[in-house]
């Protein structure tokens, strides 16, 4: 019961969000393909389920009717997870070659219909029904309909998915098309077996105890591995969740800085708030755009005002560092913060502007990433308002002696 329980919680889940990219892009036929994948097998694992399949087929009056629909919905979910990598591979030709899929599949699923209202099935038996009707005329044939289809479709899928999977450069799409291709080597061996036990079962075979077991972990674990893999590609705004607070207290470290740059020069905002004083929240999945924006941002105010970088105020503000007992990093951020601060004062009192490129701009430097790069920028945020380096340069200069050097 635990297993079928995990994978129809997997499968549930998945549905539920892969069915936003509907909503979002109805038209899109891999997308309906991969919601029929998640679908099939999530109703035929949660059908499959003993205590489930007896209710079921009590409420309706029909013994056994659940299997054929865990059966067929389990083919359904192979045949979308077909039509959704021949869209992937080559929309153009998808519809074409999907039509040979169609056919199969509707043969299989006619034939088992056929074969099972054929077979006198009259008691419900949720967990042995191969051993039970392994002898009953034509359901050899019902699950040779079964099995042989998701046999020749893993046939097909597992060398497909295994060659896309090579081919992507995206790392996340690599692994969940990777958990695919396993969860159809899963239904394949699924197949075997359950084959193998209706064979045994039908002309007296020794068949080991463990075979139905066998058959219901790999069925889990065809399950899992394909509700996972439809889901992991989309697993960024998972990673953008885990990241958020992380990113938020960045952003919001940056707002002193930003806010000085913005209104020394408000073309630096791609969007311009309607309150800049006001630091508005970014929710978890506009985290890491926000932050690479206000970063950006930050980068093009400073490239505003070079030309208003005084060297003169930069020793003035390596002095009073210094004689503060700053060093390292700390010493570095006061500074900086000292000479943008400056810089603004300078461009906002009309000073004239230096013609030559400053040597040394401030928030320069080779970063390992957004992150990195915020982190750098931080404390110079905080050196702005708090350094009292800042407020001294600022005294010790004016927008006169700061260009006396020129």
């Amino acid at each position: 019961m635990s297993s079928y329980l995990v994978a129809a919680g997997i499968s549930t889940a998945a549905l539920a969000y892969k069915a936003r990219h509907i909503a979002r892009d109805p038209k899109n036929p891999a997308q309906w393909a991969i919601c029929g994948v998640v679908a099939g097998l999530g109703t035929a694992v949660t059908l499959g389920s003993p205590e489930v399949y007896t209710a079921f087929n009590a409420a309706v009056g029909i013994p056994n009717l659940a299997r054929i629909f865990v059966h067929l919905m389990a083919i359904t979910a192979i045949l979308s997870i077909q039509v959704f990598f021949l869209h992937v591979a080559d929309p153009k030709t998808a519809r074409r070659k999907a039509r040979i899929r169609y056919a199969v599949f509707a043969t299989a699923a006619a034939t088992m219909v056929a074969t099972f209202w054929a077979t006198p099935l009259p008691i419900d038996e949720p967990t042995r029904f191969v051993e039970r009707y392994a002898t009953t005329e034509l359901f050899v044939v019902y699950m040779a309909a079964y099995l042989g289809f998701a046999a020749w479709a893993m046939l097909d899928l597992i060398p497909l998915t295994n060659s896309y999977a090579r081919n992507s450069d995206r790392p996340l799409l690599r692994s969940g098309i990777r958990l695919i291709s396993a969860g159809c080597a899963f239904a394949l061996l699924y197949s075997c077996n359950k084959f193998y036990g209706t064979l045994g079962f039908r002309y007296g075979w020794d068949i080991p105890s463990s075979n139905e077991s066998l058959s219901r972990l790999l069925t889990a674990a065809c399950v899992s591995c394909v509700a996972v893999g439809v889901a992991l590609p989309s697993a960024t705004r998972l990673a953008a969740i885990a990241t958020w607070p992380r990113r938020l207290r960045l952003y919001r470290r940056l707002h002193p800085l930003w806010l000085e740059l913005y209104r020394a020069d408000p073309r630096i905002a791609l969007n311009a708030p309607a309150r800049p004083e006001r630091d508005a929240l970014p929710i978890p999945s506009h985290a890491t755009p926000q932050l690479l924006r206000r970063i950006t941002e930050i980068h093009d105010g400073v490239w505003r005002l070079r030309h208003y970088l005084s060297p003169h105020v930069h020793s003035v503000a390596r002095t009073t560092a210094r004689r503060h007992g700053l060093t390292g990093a700390e010493a570095r951020a006061a500074v900086e913060a000292a000479r943008l601060a400056a810089a603004i004062r300078d461009r906002s009192h009309g000073a004239p502007p230096h013609p030559d490129e400053p040597d040394n701009p401030p928030l320069t430097g080779t970063y390992s990433g957004m992150d990195a790069e915020a982190a750098a920028m931080a404390p110079v945020a905080d050196a702005l308002t708090r350094s009292p380096v800042v407020q001294q340069v600022l005294q010790a200069t004016t927008p006169e002696t700061a260009h006396d050097d020129n």
